[in-house]
């Protein structure tokens, strides 16, 4: 499956990168295979983005991190499921929006950039 993730600093589009996922480490260490978000409030290792292969469910776990992982506001305790569109936040101010695209088109095309999250 494939992702694109359009990541924000409070409003401001920040940058984007697209991938084949199985396992992705969020967080601010540069690691193969991960996604470095070099902010303040963002853990060295805060979050991974998965895909489940048993349910095929794309979920995102959070590392223990001081600051917290949220999807579409609520706070991630452990695992939980994410969808195309939704905004998950690592601490207080970094924001990715999750756009899964069905055969090789981004359907929701209202979460691409320049539009901001407001």
């Amino acid at each position: 499956m494939k992702v694109i993730i359009f990541c924000y600093l409070g409003d401001d589009f920040v940058g984007s990168c697209g991938r084949d996922l199985g396992a992705a480490k969020l967080g601010r260490l540069e690691l193969a295979g991960g996604v470095c978000l070099p902010y303040e409030g963002v853990s060295r290792l805060h979050a991974i983005l998965e895909l489940d292969e048993a349910s095929g469910q794309v979920m995102v776990t959070d590392l223990g991190s001081p600051h917290g992982t949220f999807v579409n506001g609520e706070r991630v305790n452990g695992r939980r499921a994410v969808s195309s569109g939704d905004r998950v936040r690592l601490g207080t101010r970094v924001v990715l929006v999750l756009v899964f695209p069905v055969d090789g088109h981004v359907v929701d095309a209202e979460y691409l950039p320049p539009r901001g999250l407001n």
